[in-house]
């Protein structure tokens, strides 16, 4: 889905509903959690970071890295 130039993922999850999730950039983060993304980009060769909105629940992030071919997700 995309919305005022914003690239968003609508997800259904059965036990936890409705998630949509939007790419953040790392300049966008702040105290630990731009820390975890320096952390992490230390260890693996791309981080991708996007924001986690779920209803009646806070707000999270959940970072993807990769090194070579294989995907380590971490939720913060």
């Amino acid at each position: 889905m995309s919305w005022r130039n914003t690239r968003m993922v609508l997800e259904y999850k059965g036990q936890e509903g409705i998630e949509i999730e939007k790419n953040v950039q790392p300049e966008e983060l702040s105290g630990n959690l731009k820390e975890k993304y320096h952390t992490l980009i230390e260890h693996y060769d791309e981080v991708h970071i996007e924001k986690v909105y779920v209803l009646g629940k806070k707000t999270s992030h959940e970072f993807y890295c990769y090194k070579g071919n294989v995907l380590t997700k971490f939720k913060a």
